[in-house]
């Protein structure tokens, strides 16, 4: 099995993102809610790419991992466009 331990903080949300969300998403849509406003998409969409060409499996190596379930984690990360499987977290 292939496993790539994703830490989330400066992967899929990071300062170029946070500098450019503000003038790409509209403050009164559904995409400016959390979890949506985040993670940037042009990320989420490098990770699924990895995750389809690989088959790999991901464990969650970040500090959201805290107070947070695989389960809770995975649904973040779906509602954000992520295809991929959660397996656990570390």
């Amino acid at each position: 099995m292939r496993v790539v331990f994703l830490d989330i903080d400066g992967v899929l949300n990071h300062e170029n993102w946070y500098v450019k969300r503000h003038a790409m998403i509209d403050a009164h849509s559904v995409e400016s809610q959390y979890p949506f406003y985040e993670f940037d998409p042009e990320s989420v969409a490098c990770l699924n790419t990895i995750v389809e060409r690989t088959g790999c499996k991901i464990v969650v190596s970040s500090s959201w991992r805290l107070g947070r379930s695989v389960e809770e984690l995975s649904a973040i990360l779906q509602k954000c466009g992520f295809k991929g499987e959660i397996i656990d977290k570390t």
